[in-house]
């Protein structure tokens, strides 16, 4: 874990002028008692401090942000689990190439009355057909596997840009992301790979934090905009035309 040694702006001038309380409080009760030397010496020192916060303080100030580095993809996930089942989370982007890796998660958060919005690669864009079948057959997964009322969660986008990251973001009923899991695929001669690379996982508190959660939010935004919408007749579509003429019958998979 990577802690942040930068206060930002705003939460410096907040305790400074919190502290500012202490010396005006310290000093009035100093003059009715006396000029008690000590109480003069405490509003000396927490006026100091909350100038220092409030002028040179802001660039170097240690105070907790944190940003984690996780390579391990099981426990990625089930951090993000963890932290969805908080009730201010109520809407979830999954900003994948496929939903192989993330299918479980999905059909938990639907189940669990999320509302998930699955973007993937569209499957008619795939480096081959191997890959197309495998993301075809994810989606497919996924909607057999969910109830009515959980599918009615769920929304498909298949974007068309060229994939650069996947995601995870959190967000509450009005959208404002909080929190966030974001990681970068490499270009391989088969496609594009890396779900299991090391991702980082973060909050919005932090300047920095804030910054990259931009970054996610805006990456999420330009697929889902520009993504053609897949319903779950869509992908049944999809799924029976990727199977030979001759194949066997299909089964949900519940």
């Amino acid at each position: 874990m990577i802690r942040g040694l930068r206060l930002s702006n705003g939460r410096a001038a907040a305790i400074g002028w919190t502290l500012l309380l202490g010396p005006v409080a310290t000093a009035a009760y100093a003059l009715t008692w006396e000029g008690n030397r000590v109480l003069w010496i405490i509003a000396a020192v927490l006026t100091s401090a909350a100038l220092f916060l409030l002028t040179l303080g802001y660039s170097w100030v240690i105070v907790g942000s944190r940003v984690r580095v996780e390579p391990n993809e099981s426990l990625r996930i089930a951090i993000m689990e963890e932290r969805a089942s908080h009730d201010d989370v109520r809407i979830i982007d999954v900003l994948v190439t496929q939903c192989l890796s993330v299918r479980w998660f999905v059909q938990k958060m639907a189940d669990r009355g999320k509302d998930v919005r699955l973007l993937v690669h569209d499957p008619d864009l795939a480096a081959d057909s191997a890959q197309r079948a495998k993301c075809i057959q994810s989606m497919y997964d996924v909607i057999t596997s969910l109830s009515p009322q959980a599918l009615s969660r769920l929304t498909v986008y298949a974007y068309k840009f060229t994939p650069s990251v996947r995601a995870l973001v959190l967000r509450d009923a009005r959208e404002t992301p909080l929190y966030a899991s974001v990681g970068w695929y490499s270009h391989l001669e088969t496609g594009v790979g890396g779900s299991r690379y090391p991702a980082i996982l973060f909050g919005a508190q932090g300047e920095s934090e804030r910054a990259l959660m931009k970054f996610v939010d805006d990456e999420v935004k330009a697929k889902r905009a520009t993504g053609r919408v897949l319903s779950a007749e869509d992908i049944i579509h999809l799924f029976k035309s990727s199977k030979p003429s001759n194949g066997g019958t299909l089964q949900g998979r519940r």
